[in-house]
């Protein structure tokens, strides 16, 4: 279980100027659509990597599984507020990187720790006890921000850190501009032509089946998974 507790305000992963260059365009007679094109593919992107790439604050309840590493629901991890061995932090107790405790990836968003993270679970009775699945009970307490500062954002130091520039990856933000450029050759297209044909030569047109394209799938695939 997480909580998001505090967000950045920006809402797209490409800048409007960076979008226009990649299109040829140098007037601001479409602005307006390519800014509405830029958020939907700034939401298609984070939906399908799975979660959100701009800086928010979270508070995480996660098991343990009995695994040296615990993995943080966002990722990268900006600001590591507090760990707790305990889902309150007024009897938990408080682990600290300094201490030893753990080690913290924050470009994965794991918390490592040489004693491992205990897996709490209810027991099936049988011949031969087993755990029972999906009872695993939520143990460690994590307080902390992760993601990027997008462009035009305005992260400020609510989460803890005093980087307030930019900070989105260049892949982030080409697969942005891709999927975008993508959606204005489309734009006049038919909804239900896929592709043309004459004689030998046959040419698809952007997306199939609401898929991503292959450009953007390609430049997003390094950041699919943090293990």
């Amino acid at each position: 279980m997480f909580t998001v507790c505090g967000s950045a305000t920006g809402e797209w992963l490409a800048d409007l100027p960076d979008v226009k260059d990649a299109l040829g365009l140098d007037d601001s007679q479409y602005d307006q659509t390519l800014l509405r094109m830029v958020r939907r593919a700034s939401s298609r992107i984070e939906s399908y990597l799975g979660r959100s790439l701009q800086t928010q604050v979270y508070q995480a309840v996660l098991p343990g599984y009995g695994r040296r590493k615990l993995v943080l629901p966002a990722y990268p991890v900006r600001s590591l507020f507090r760990v707790f061995d305990g889902t309150d932090t007024g009897t938990g107790t408080e682990l600290t990187a300094t201490a030893g405790d753990f080690r913290l990836d924050a470009a994965r968003g794991v918390l490592e720790r040489d004693d491992g993270w205990p897996w709490t679970f209810q027991m099936r009775e049988a011949i031969s006890p087993f755990p029972e699945p999906g009872q695993e009970y939520p143990r460690f307490l994590v307080e902390f921000s992760a993601g990027y500062v997008p462009p035009l954002g305005k992260c400020s130091t609510f989460d803890g850190t005093t980087t307030t520039g930019m900070t989105l990856e260049q892949d982030l933000q080409d697969a942005t501009i891709a999927l975008v450029r993508n959606m204005w050759h489309d734009r006049s297209r038919p909804t239900n032509v896929r592709s043309k044909s004459v004689g030998e030569i046959s040419i698809s047109y952007g997306e199939s089946k609401g898929e991503l394209p292959d450009e953007v799938l390609a430049i997003l695939a390094p950041y699919r998974s943090n293990l």
